[in-house]
């Protein structure tokens, strides 16, 4: 009496777990890229803060100094999050709280 088990039948019995790993790796990959886009953008706006003059600086409650110390941060690390911790503005926690809606 021989019975064949359906699960061996297969060539490969796994590959539904297989793509499952694969799309989930491509996936995180897809937001890891896109995440670094984003702070590639938000770096090059920092760096035109750079061009204004102090006094604009100052009315926004960020220093010349802050704007060149995020802006050189790895990528990895949030600039934007990094200027509001540096500067304790509250400006800033009201834009960010406008981007993440």
């Amino acid at each position: 009496m021989t019975t064949t088990d359906e699960t061996n039948t297969r060539p490969y019995p796994d590959i539904a777990s297989r793509h499952a790993v694969v799309f989930r790796s491509m996936r995180l990959l897809r937001e890891r890229w896109a995440t670094r886009q984003r702070e590639r953008r938000v770096r090059k706006e920092m760096r035109e803060l750079l061009h204004m003059n102090d006094a604009m600086l100052r009315d926004i409650g960020v220093l010349r100094g802050d704007i060149s110390y995020v802006s050189g941060l790895p990528l990895d690390r949030s600039a934007f999050h990094e200027l509001h911790r540096v500067s304790g503005n509250p400006r800033f926690t009201r834009l960010d709280n406008r981007d993440a809606a």
